[in-house]
């Protein structure tokens, strides 16, 4: 193999993955940005919230967009890929409880409706 080409191709593999970490990292912040908006991340803790509290956290995530990122943008969601939606998971993982609730509703509750569900659902 010809060695122009075979730095040529090393070089540019090495910015395709340079802009990759870049765009990975530039998402990682907006979900910071989204999610604080100047507050600390809750921690949601069973013992010390009440049930209104957790409800509330969740109704303030679905404004935000944090509940349905894999759901596609014509049914009302982010229309995300999972790699997304891991990333957004791995940032609230913070928040104890919270991020439990959060996985159980984008996971247990809506996947299923989106893979198996009609229209009218």
């Amino acid at each position: 193999m010809n060695e122009s080409f075979t730095s040529k191709f090393r070089f540019h593999l090495l910015v395709i993955f340079g802009i990759c970490i870049a765009l990975y990292f530039l998402f990682f912040l907006s979900i910071g940005f989204f999610t604080h908006h100047g507050e600390e991340l809750p921690v949601m803790n069973v013992s010390n919230k009440s049930a209104v509290e957790a409800i509330s956290l969740l109704e303030k995530a679905g404004a935000q967009g944090l509940l349905g990122i894999t759901v596609p943008e014509v049914y009302g969601g982010s229309g995300k890929d999972f790699v997304t939606a891991v990333i957004v998971a791995e940032y609230l993982g913070g928040g104890y409880s919270f991020s439990v609730a959060n996985a159980a509703h984008t996971g247990i509750g809506t996947l299923p409706i989106l893979y198996f569900g009609t229209e009218a659902q």
